[in-house]
């Protein structure tokens, strides 16, 4: 580690702020081992114009690593809009299919 620092004030690099968890490894044992391995560097430079990056960590799936992910903390407005292209109704049975898929739906009304 203290390598990796030297390397980090040597290259004048910038190990971005994390959010949503302090480890990105666990070796999945009993007597579990966290570390983070995974993260963003960044100039200094990039920082003075994208001042409001964060790292955040996201829930990993197959891997014994968490997915690390870079981007600007924004408001949450929700799911996103739903989205209909007209050309859907050339399809003859897309009013079938929309039916079936609304009453179909978890708790919809009917």
């Amino acid at each position: 580690m203290r390598n990796f620092k030297a390397f980090m004030d040597y290259a004048k690099v910038v190990d971005l702020l994390m959010h949503g968890m302090s480890f990105t490894w666990t070796n999945n044992r009993d007597n579990a081992s966290w570390a983070r391995l995974d993260r963003f560097l960044c100039d200094p430079l990039f920082l003075f114009w994208f001042s409001a990056l964060v790292q955040k960590g996201l829930y990993k799936s197959l891997s014994d690593h968490n997915p690390v992910m870079i981007g600007e903390p924004g408001e949450d407005w929700g799911p996103r809009p739903f989205c209909f292209l007209n050309g859907w109704f050339e399809d003859k049975g897309i009013m079938e299919g929309v039916r079936d898929s609304w009453k179909n739906r978890k708790g919809a009304y009917q």
